[in-house]
Order: structure tokens, then C-alpha cells, then sequence
């Protein structure tokens, strides 16, 4: 079965202005198999981290979905509803629940490095001790590395090999920097990644899935429907066209929608959308589309 995969913000967490059970609903109606939490941060105290990266207040290795706070000291404390909302994703197509950590811009893997520096990742490391929580406190089945800012080895492999030790699942999610993470592939074993979510819009659009899938691991391409930068627009038709000629090397798509040049078939292990709010009222028929471009 082909990886069908949504990135979902802030639109699925309670809050004034949002409605997480629509979003729910929408989802599970759909094909998707594996909805992408995100954005998830890691924070520190300023003790740990005085140069002010981290949330006034915040304790070591503090969790926050989005600017929301959800675990601390080892501890759920975010909105009591919505663990029962994330674990009602799985009815209908629904097979696995990832939480993405990191974005553009954001220092996660640097206070994630400091913390690891500190206090190891132990079972009885701060680190450690949250990502359970959370892991059980969610249901989720796996962590997706959106590290755009730090790009260092040794974080990301002891922190890849903590989180396989507790029994989740570990994507990566590049979008440039390929030396990089087939460094840190060699050095886990490309056995241990689940698969690639390859960023091919935006900072990404130019890449081609064909030169990434020589590492080793399953190879999943995204596309976003209204983003930059560089800005990307991608209609539900192009997208399909566009995964077509991703797998089968026939057909083309405007360069608005992607700026690579295609190499051929690449034998892809399924697609993700970035991201859900970019999307909502057209969800079905741009992962229809995804679905029939796969297919």
C-alpha cells in the first residue's frame, strides 16, 4: 500500500478558532493513510539554553505543538480532548500517526544537541521521558525530522536511535543538503529509517525525487498546493500529472506547480501534501489526485 500522507497544523489542536473534529472527520473520510502532526517543538530552561532560543519559563525538553505547550517533566499538560481526537484518526484508511518536529527557522536540533550533551537519552533523561509521554499519550507510531536549521550528524543519529529504542517509527524530511542526510542514513542504516518525506516545493521545488532514491530507503515526494518560498502552486490535476511523471517519467507540469527536470521512473513508496489548511474544502481531490498519480 502506497504512503498517503497530510501534513496538519494548528487547525487540529481545540482552540478558539479551530475546529479539530471537522478536521478529523475530513481526514478519515478521505484515502489518507498516515496524517503528519506538525509543528512540534523541543524547548529548554534558560539554564540549559541561555541564549534565549526557548520560551520564557520553559523547562528541559519542554514539547509544544505549534506555540501550545502539551508536555512537561515527563507529563501530558496540553488540552484534555485532544489525545482522544488524535487517536480517532485511525478509522478509516488511517494506518499510522507521525508527529513532525522542527521547520524552517527554528532551532529544535540545537537544543535538542544541548539537551542530549547534558543529560544523554536515557530512560531517565528529560528527552527521553517526554517522547514516551507523548508517544503513549497520542498513539503516535513515529517521529518525522524537519531539521532545517542545525544539521548536525551526532544529534540527529542519537536522537533517531532513542526514539527507535522506545519503539517509534523515524522519517526524515529534507529539502536540501543531501550529503547530510545520507550521512546520517550511513551511519543509522537505511534499515532503520521507515522512509524519506522529500520537500519538492517551496525551498525543495527544484528537487527530483530520482536523485534522492539512491539512498536506501523508501522515497515519499510532497508537493503543497499554495506556498513559498519559492512559491509553488500545484491545482489537483497538476498534481496528479505531476506524480505520473514522477513514476512513470511520461507527461510534464508547469514549472508554478515544479522546477525540477525529470530522470526517468522512480519507483516511489507514495506522496505527502503539504499542508492541510492550504488545502481544506479541496482535500479529497488533491489526494485523489495523489492516489491516481501514484496508481
Amino acid at each position: 500500500m502506497k504512503v498517503l500522507a497530510l501534513y496538519i497544523e494548528g487547525d487540529i489542536y481545540p482552540g478558539q478558532d479551530t475546529d479539530p473534529e471537522k478536521v478529523v472527520k475530513a481526514i478519515t473520510q478521505s484515502v489518507l493513510t498516515t496524517p503528519i502532526l506538525s509543528l512540534f517543538h523541543v524547548n529548554c530552561s534558560a539554564e540549559t539554553c541561555p541564549n534565549g532560543q526557548s520560551p520564557e519559563g520553559s523547562h528541559d525538553a519542554d514539547i509544544a505543538f505549534n506555540d501550545t505547550l502539551v508536555v512537561r517533566d515527563g507529563a501530558y499538560v496540553g488540552d484534555a480532548a485532544w489525545p482522544d481526537m488524535i487517536k480517532s484518526l485511525r478509522a478509516g484508511k488511517v494506518s499510522k500517526i507521525f508527529a513532525s518536529f522542527g521547520g524552517y527557522n527554528v532551532p529544535d536540533y540545537q537544543r535538542i544537541g544541548t539537551l542530549i550533551e547534558k543529560y544523554g537519552t536515557g530512560p531517565n533523561s528529560p528527552l527521553y521521558k517526554n517522547f514516551a509521554c507523548l508517544k503513549d499519550t497520542l498513539g503516535l507510531d513515529g517521529i518525522d525530522f524537519d531539521d532545517e536549521d542545525a544539521y548536525v550528524e551526532k544529534t540527529v543519529v542519537e536522537f533517531a536511535e532513542m526514539l527507535l529504542g522506545m519503539g517509534l517509527e523515524v522519517t526524515f524530511c529534507p529539502y536540501m543538503n543531501m550529503s547530510f542526510w545520507t550521512a546520517c542514513i550511513q551511519k543509522l542504516g537505511a534499515d532503520k529509517l521507515s522512509w524519506l518525506n522529500l520537500q519538492c516545493y517551496a525551498g525543495g521545488k527544484g528537487n527530483n525525487p530520482g536523485d534522492w532514491a539512491s539512498m536506501g530507503v523508501p522515497l515519499v515526494a510532497g508537493i503543497c498546493a499554495d506556498c513559498c518560498c519559492v512559491q509553488t502552486n500545484c491545482s489537483p490535476s497538476q498534481v496528479q500529472a505531476l506524480f505520473k511523471l514522477w513514476t512513470t517519467g511520461e507527461g510534464g507540469v508547469s514549472s508554478d506547480c515544479w522546477s525540477g527536470s525529470p530522470g526517468g521512473a522512480v519507483a516511489l513508496h507514495g506522496g505527502f501534501i503539504w499542508e492541510y489548511s492550504e488545502v481544506v474544502g479541496e482535500l479529497d481531490g488533491y489526494v485523489d489526485a495523489m492516489a491516481a498519480g501514484l496508481s
